[in-house]
């Protein structure tokens, strides 16, 4: 066996046990090899672990434009430091307000955005974008943040759906979990539909919205 066809049973090897390890412990989700989830939360249990600490959290992250954003607050100091339920109210209505998110994607996309617009002009005066329709550093944390959590809270298919098709697709596909597949919607239905596990598939509730939702989720 030459070095590539061992880094390549590793890989697979590494992908198999964490996809195990997920099953069997909610509280880990699915990733292929080695990633940053892993890298940052083993420094979290050290550090908890050596210095007695909890709840400790931290979010990062790096942008060729924003650069690093973060945050390490801990849960049990949020009602305190927020003060009351206005602060989360307040803060969250300029999101909320009709058509204000599409704008906001518009800016970090860079797309032409309108000047005078009441909706642009309320982004502006809540420090979102500034003056030339670029997102500042508040509206770009603002953008990843409460995008994913809209995202993991409302769009992404669930974490047991995910594990029992990544089982098959990388039956019949060898591709790791995370990396892209390159099949269309049809000819990705049909490599499952002919596949020895697809009925598995069935018996365990997955339904065809379920697949294509795990196609294009991966592929984006």
């Amino acid at each position: 066996m030459n070095i590539n066809e061992e880094k390549k049973r590793l890989r697979e090897e590494i992908t198999r046990l964490k996809m195990r390890l997920a099953e069997i412990d909610e509280t880990v989700e699915p990733t292929s090899q080695v990633c940053g989830h892993d890298v940052v939360l083993d420094h979290l249990k050290k550090l908890s672990e050596e210095h007695n600490l909890e709840g400790l959290c931290q979010l990062a992250g790096s942008h060729n434009q924003y650069g690093w954003y973060t945050t390490n607050i801990e849960p049990s100091k949020i009602r305190p430091l927020l003060e009351s339920g206005d602060t989360v109210r307040e803060f969250l209505e300029v999101f909320t307000t009709a058509d204000a998110w599409e704008y906001i994607g518009s800016a970090y996309h860079k797309e032409g955005i309108v000047d005078g617009n009441p909706i642009v002009v309320k982004l502006i005066a809540s420090g979102i974008i500034n003056k030339k329709h670029e997102l500042t550093n508040k509206g770009f944390t603002c953008y990843g943040v409460l995008g994913h959590l809209a995202f993991n809270m409302n769009k992404k298919l669930e974490i047991e759906k995910s594990i029992e098709i990544f089982k098959e697709v990388y039956e019949v596909t060898h591709i790791e979990f995370g990396e892209k597949l390159n099949y269309d919607e049809e000819s990705f239905l049909i490599l499952l539909r002919e596949s020895n596990g697809y009925e598995r598939l069935n018996k365990k509730g997955i339904t065809i919205a379920d697949l294509l939702k795990y196609l294009n989720q991966t592929n984006v």
